[in-house]
């Protein structure tokens, strides 16, 4: 329905005409990445099982009346550099304009906030090497933590730190869960060993489908 309003809204009465694909552009616009391919194969019966067994477990847990003690933690990335070839700059072509290739570093932002609506001071994953002329952290969030990584990417190592950083700032009472996507770098034995010393549990989220369920994808970090 959308689609066909697009043509109305667009082109004028008397001037609306019919755009066709060649085979070529209809079958590159149908290829599907790796990611859309996993999608694709999610079924009701999966994500329903999932949220049954969730609900039992909050029951069992006594989470259903405590939502400050159900929390997500999602983390995003923002590239370092351009993606794109063309650059805004001055129109002499003899002044140089400096340009930014989009690489694979980037810097990485975990979020966590639980079911009241609370959220807790930021970690940030920036690229090495460490700045010394200022501190990325001004203007963050009082409480932000910030680790480095060789690409800005976060593993194993940091994400082992961010959940002392959750232990932190978490609410006293436990125990608490922590819903989490199944990123690798969030799958490790270290990791789950120390969150059950600290009364936190780990609960992963159906592989592939974040967009569809975790809290945070629907409701921050798509802002």
């Amino acid at each position: 329905m959308v689609d066909r309003l697009d043509d109305r809204i667009l082109m004028p009465k008397g001037k609306r005409k019919s755009v066709q694909c060649s085979p070529a552009q209809n079958a590159a616009s149908s290829v599907k990445t790796p990611l859309e391919l996993k999608r694709s194969k999610l079924s009701k019966e999966t994500l329903d099982e999932w949220y049954t067994n969730y609900k039992d477990f909050l029951i069992s847990k006594g989470f259903l009346e405590k939502p400050g003690c159900i929390w997500n933690a999602d983390e995003t990335g923002f590239n370092m550099g351009a993606n794109k070839s063309k650059v805004i700059g001055p129109s002499r072509k003899d002044i140089p304009v400096p340009q930014i290739s989009a690489g694979k570093q980037r810097l990485t932002v975990m979020y966590c906030g639980n079911a009241s609506g609370q959220m807790m001071p930021l970690v940030f994953v920036f690229p090495e090497p460490k700045p010394r002329a200022y501190d990325p952290l001004n203007g963050a969030p009082e409480g932000s933590y910030i680790a480095y990584t060789k690409k800005g990417w976060m593993d194993g190592t940091t994400f082992s730190k961010f959940i002392d950083h959750f232990d932190k700032f978490a609410v006293v009472e436990r125990p608490v869960v922590l819903l989490l996507d199944s990123v690798g770098s969030h799958i490790s034995q270290e990791v789950f060993v120390k969150a059950k010393e600290k009364n936190i549990e780990l609960y992963r989220i159906v592989p592939n489908a974040t967009h569809l369920m975790q809290p945070l994808d629907k409701g921050v970090s798509v802002l």
